[in-house]
């Protein structure tokens, strides 16, 4: 179904005032607010309850069609509440805890996630008053002096029109669907992709225009012998492109004053080089390597980090750019000293939950590695051959792998737009929420590279300030970009270690057809 998007902002008011025989209580409005969203990222209604124009708890229930979607306490939807690009306040339904089996099978989704719905819907929202206290519902206290009664006062609104939004691929889901129609960008990749001598085996694309519009294209197979087709959310290795995300999960942290970017790295590591700076090990120009051995996922960040310590520098810090995998690990590293959690924790609840992406993780589930692409190799004859990641410990759910910030992430095309949308507009996700502050973003889109570098890189992404983008490519072929000077992103993610005919002539058509972004 091709991309739309849709807003819909209804306010609805409905106060009840009761009185006493001998005393009366005044009774404060009591509304709700509904924000029906039609976008690429499908149809939420979003529901907030308000006393005065205030959040309050209150019960939420919200309706399908006549049937109970969800019925929450909105002061757990409330946490996660903000501002609206157009206007206005959010807080969604159904967040990020876990669903009943049943219930969550009725969304055809699994048992977690967010809960998406499409209109028409109803929501009803009410607040209890309680006699004297006696009965408190965790928020605005009624009394009524002589009056034993406990009264309520219900808002309800209900929005009827049929928003239908695009399928929904950055959300975890359950069940097969096809993969969206293809687009002028996708059928200029067709011809390079798919069974047959010369063809790329799949790709997908995924670009975002500056009002949030998403198109998904994808050509050929996941597996070749399956013939399982590409999809959004096909998942794959995204390997150094989990540079990008390590460095935004830093960032946040930069906000809240725990660290300084120029910070030596031994103010926080004890006995670590003296002359090396964070903003060096996250620039690749600490002058640290580029890695110890294979797999990269064998030891943790804080021994990785010690290592690195010992290690003898193959450049006066500042000087010189030597991409290192090393580096981004010894600022995880940091990060992890500061906050005192685990990196990857720091990184799911600031920056891969915000954003939506559940199918971004370092060790996949059984559910998420049915959906791994075949990843395949170029042998001596030119032949495509199937290949396993070498960086990596096979299982992939296997509970011994360590999180590596250089290059550990799986992740899917659907998730990653998301991730790049949210750099393009300068920090903020789709849904209007700031998630790394105005300056720190300015820092990021700085080329850190000293000058007389030719290399033009920043903080674990390559930026070109001049035209606006900020970009980075994983092993085996998963790139991404942002223009924050355009609002846009996009993505080319394929499966293929090595040079093919097809690969350069598929790149090539993608490139031309996604000029716009």
């Amino acid at each position: 179904m091709r991309d739309f998007p849709v807003r819909a902002h209804l306010f609805a008011v409905v106060a009840s005032a009761w009185a006493g025989a001998f005393f009366a209580a005044a009774s404060e409005g009591l509304s709700v607010d509904v924000v029906v969203d039609g976008s690429a990222d499908g149809a939420n209604v979003v529901v907030k309850a308000l006393a005065d124009g205030k959040p309050v708890p209150a019960r939420l229930s919200v309706r399908l069609g006549g049937t109970l979607a969800t019925e929450k306490d909105s002061a757990l939807c409330t946490a996660e509440s903000g501002a609206l690009p157009g206007g206005g306040t959010f807080a969604r339904i159904g967040r990020t805890d876990p669903l009943p089996p049943a219930r969550a099978a009725a969304f055809r989704r699994p048992a977690r996630g967010w809960v998406t719905l499409s209109a028409p819907a109803k929501a009803e929202v009410s607040q209890y008053k309680p006699w004297c206290g006696c009965r408190p519902f965790a928020g605005v206290q009624w009394i009524a002096l002589a009056w034993p009664f406990v009264g309520e006062t219900t808002a309800r609104v209900a929005y009827d029109a049929d928003v239908r939004a695009p399928e929904d691929w950055s959300r975890p889901f359950g069940g097969e669907r096809p993969p969206p129609a293809p687009s002028a960008i996708g059928e200029a990749m067709a011809p390079f992709a798919g069974d047959g001598a010369n063809r790329m085996p799949g790709a997908v694309s995924a670009v975002a225009d500056a009002e949030g519009r998403v198109t998904f294209d994808c050509v050929g197979y996941a597996d070749l012998a399956a013939k399982r087709p590409m999809r959004p959310d096909s998942l794959f290795w995204i390997a150094s492109n989990t540079k990008g995300v390590a460095a935004a999960t830093f960032l946040t942290v930069v906000d809240e004053g725990k660290i300084d970017l120029d910070d030596p790295v031994a103010k926080h590591l004890p006995g670590f080089h003296a002359k090396v700076t964070v903003r060096q090990v996250l620039s690749h120009t600490s002058g640290l390597p580029f890695f110890f051995d294979m797999p990269i996922d064998d030891r943790p960040v804080s021994l990785l980090a010690q290592l690195a310590a010992r290690t003898k520098l193959g450049s006066e810090p500042g000087t010189k750019y030597e991409y290192s995998n090393l580096g981004i690990d010894v600022a995880m590293a940091v990060m992890e000293a500061v906050t005192g959690e685990p990196f990857e924790k720091t990184m799911r609840k600031r920056i891969l939950e915000p954003l939506g992406m559940y199918d971004t993780t370092f060790r996949p589930t059984a559910e998420q590695l049915a959906r791994l692409v075949t990843f395949y190799r170029v042998d001596e004859k030119g032949a495509l051959r199937e290949k396993a990641v070498d960086q990596l410990t096979e299982p992939y759910d296997l509970d011994g792998r360590y999180p590596e910030a250089g290059g550990g992430l799986f992740s899917t095309p659907a998730d990653m737009i998301r991730f790049f949308r949210m750099v393009a507009q300068g920090g903020v996700t789709p849904e209007g929420r700031r998630l790394i502050s105005e300056a720190s973003m300015a820092e990021w889109f700085r080329k850190q590279t000293p000058e007389g570098v030719a290399d033009s890189y920043s903080f674990g992404m390559c930026v070109w300030p001049k035209s606006g983008t900020i970009s980075h490519g994983g092993s085996g072929g998963t790139q991404g970009c942002a223009n924050w000077k355009k609002k846009t992103a996009k993505l080319l993610f394929i499966q293929l270690h090595g040079d093919l005919p097809a690969r350069a002539k598929l790149t090539d058509a993608w490139n031309g057809a996604t000029k716009a972004y």
